[in-house]
């Protein structure tokens, strides 16, 4: 539909504005406000506006656009934040009442039964890279072209991996077809002496998932190929132009340790690094569950279950910062523990880090045992929790 005309849209009484990019900068400080212009002559009609599925900001690079963005913002009837490092952003900002959380929608897309076999022994890397992102840090496709096969051929080397390439928007515009992008870098890696797979045709969001599935990890400049390969158990590395893939691997990992931009991408020693430290945790052919914690309708915290051996299992709980102190990490821990026991482990563990002096209080409170310290991959102290179930 038009944006400069408003017209078409008196049959309709809510605007939803689900695009990934429009509420942020671009890594040079720029920003796009044609859309929410035009979401303002909307409301002017007495449409309601919801940003939904929405990463926003930061803005302070550009104090036009944060001063802009920051009116604006407070006027939207509802915004859905994806992230709750958007959240925690808004309200900095002073804008409270309008905003929600919700996990992005992709998450709740059905996945399908997949068999086990189609992972091989050799670890299988997934490379969904992207033209459209590409261009906002290279001067020119045939430069990132160039720049990023030599990161892939040098990934390879180090890890002696497969490839399989995986396009995720396929577009009449050759700045943003995905398929028409990687054939490039597949050709220049495959002129290297290397092997390429590639998805060449276009099954879908969900047909997608068993491509992904293929995959021991994956390394996505696409947020919802991500996401895909996260709703399939695919560990994934994010490669970032903008705000929104920190907020999005903190939500699923409680970190960024897995995001790198572009540019860091050519530093292929990097990723490599990561996908062997992931690789140590062998994920691999074992349970790993992540259940959400909700109260009142909302999502406010996550934890997980994850298979040692038949019959030991660990825990890991995560809740977010404006709901903690109510208890509700006591009734998730006790509720994991009758799932774990439901499905047949006799011991449960938690690693928990040594500074962290509320969550030991807690696992001493419902009698888990420490077991011994340690010092993680990433050089912190970590308590190694144990109870019998």
């Amino acid at each position: 539909m038009p944006y400069d005309s408003t017209d078409w849209l008196n049959e309709y009484d809510t605007v939803f504005s689900i695009g990934g990019d429009l509420y942020t900068l671009t890594s040079i400080g720029g920003c796009n406000i044609s859309l929410p212009l035009f979401l303002e002559k909307c409301q002017a009609k007495g449409i309601k506006y919801v940003l939904w599925g929405a990463s926003v900001g930061k803005f302070e690079q550009n104090l036009k656009a944060l001063n802009f963005f920051k009116k604006h913002l407070k006027s939207v009837d509802l915004i859905v934040a994806r992230e709750i490092v958007t959240v925690n952003y808004l309200n900095s900002l002073g804008i409270k009442q309008n905003v929600v959380f919700a996990p992005d929608p992709a998450y709740f897309v059905k996945c399908p039964s997949l068999s086990s076999e189609g992972k091989s022994e050799s670890i299988t890397v997934g490379i969904n890279l992207s033209p459209l992102s590409a261009l906002y840090h290279y001067d020119s496709l045939e430069t990132a072209v160039k720049k990023q096969a030599e990161a892939i051929c040098g990934l390879v080397e180090e890890l002696h991996c497969k490839l399989l390439f995986i396009p995720h928007v396929l577009s009449t515009s050759l700045n943003d077809n995905d398929l028409c992008y990687l054939e490039q870098i597949a050709s220049r890696v495959k002129n290297a002496g290397h092997s390429v797979t590639m998805v060449s045709s276009d099954p879908g969001f969900i047909g997608l998932k068993s491509d992904l599935a293929r995959c021991n990890f994956v390394i996505a400049a696409r947020m919802h190929c991500a996401i895909n390969a996260i709703t399939m158990n695919v560990p994934t590395i994010f490669l970032s132009y903008s705000e929104k893939a920190k907020g999005m691997a903190e939500y699923v990992y409680g970190t960024s340790h897995g995001v790198f931009s572009l540019i860091e991408f050519e530093d292929y020693h990097k990723i490599a690094n990561i996908i062997r430290e992931w690789n140590l945790l062998k994920y691999k052919n074992k349970f790993f569950e992540i259940f959400a914690i909700v109260e009142n309708r909302q999502i406010v915290g996550m934890i997980s279950l994850y298979q040692h051996t038949s019959t030991v299992v660990s825990e890991g709980v995560e809740i977010f910062k404006p709901f903690r102190n109510k208890g509700l990490a006591t009734k998730s821990i006790l509720l994991i523990q009758n799932i774990a026991k439901f499905y047949g482990y006799k011991v449960i563990t938690a690693q928990v880090a040594r500074k962290n002096i509320a969550s030991i209080k807690l696992h001493k409170k419902l009698e888990f045992e420490i077991y011994h310290e340690f010092i993680s991959l990433k050089e912190n102290r970590q308590l190694l929790f144990i109870k019998t179930l």
